[in-house]
């Protein structure tokens, strides 16, 4: 929790870094997996309009994999921001603890 003092604000707001990596989450990384889901399954009806063969297969095939690929980056790129966030917060709780010493 942050300390506010004469209107400066110091410290870490780990419920407020937690609410930010929902909303990144959320907004960021399923927006982004969601639209990609969505223009595949674009691109695939649109190539069943116009290419028939087993290199249509192939194709979609591959675009598939690509994609399950790049959504598989963004969660394994997400998880790489949480826990820099949270070593951040790790560090910023032991700068914390020791800022003022006992007598």
């Amino acid at each position: 929790m942050p300390l506010t003092i004469s209107g400066a604000t110091v410290g870490y707001d780990a419920e407020g870094i937690s609410t930010l990596l929902d909303r990144v989450r959320a907004d960021v990384i399923n927006a982004s997996k969601e639209e990609l889901r969505k223009n595949l399954a674009n691109l695939e009806t649109s190539v069943d309009a116009i290419w028939q063969g087993h290199s249509e297969e192939v194709f979609k095939e591959n675009m598939a994999e690509d994609v399950d690929r790049i959504c598989s980056s963004l969660d394994t790129l997400y998880a790489n921001l949480a826990s820099e966030i949270s070593q951040i917060g790790v560090r910023m709780a032991e700068i914390d603890n020791n800022l003022v010493k006992e007598k």
